[in-house]
């Protein structure tokens, strides 16, 4: 016997009963199976399906972690630029002339015309392009540390700098100082 179904319109929408036809209808999901290959075939099937999905979970954390570090490097404002550099200090005339013979003899070695090139065979790569790509990702990721590190120096010698300056000015005050103490007292 089939129970007297609840009206619709006395639950709330995210409440209301979800039916597909009548009880008999839903038979077609009782199936039961009588052999225990195809429970086992299902069960491994649920089992790769788990996997799958633990799988995916995994790759979603890792992306989401990447994302986040982005975000993180984003949001991170900038380290002001470095002081320019001092001006370049002033060349001797018979260095600057020395210099202006190296030139001339380096440009005349490049115009020269140059020697006959020996045709070679291209080397057989000894590494796959997978292994290559590796490396190449490998080295991408050095050089975008090193360029960091590169920043990070350049901006505590900046500060290095600037402290030993104004360490300068105050030990050049401490001397005045000191003079004009002793010239109270002599007074």
């Amino acid at each position: 016997m089939i129970r007297p179904r609840t009206p619709a319109r006395s639950l709330p929408t995210a409440v209301r009963p979800v039916r597909y036809g009548t009880g008999n209808a839903m038979g077609l999901f009782k199936k039961r199976a009588n052999d225990t290959a195809e429970i086992d075939e299902l069960k491994e099937q649920i089992s790769a399906m788990a996997a799958r999905l633990d799988a995916t979970d995994a790759v979603k954390q890792q992306l989401g972690a990447q994302v986040q570090g982005i975000v993180t490097r984003l949001d991170t404002p900038p380290e002001p630029a470095p002081a320019p550099p001092p001006p370049a200090p002033s060349v001797h005339p018979d260095e600057f002339r020395a210099m202006v013979v190296r030139l001339k003899d380096l440009t005349a070695r490049v115009d020269a015309p140059p020697a006959p090139l020996v045709e070679l065979e291209p080397p057989v790569p000894s590494v796959t392009h997978d292994e290559l790509e590796a490396v190449s990702s490998r080295v991408q990721t050095i050089a975008d540390r090193l360029e960091e590190v590169d920043a990070r120096i350049t901006s505590i010698s900046s500060e290095l700098a600037n402290q030993i300056n104004e360490l300068s000015g105050d030990i050049d005050n401490l001397d005045t100082s000191e003079q004009t103490a002793e010239l109270i007292e002599l007074i």
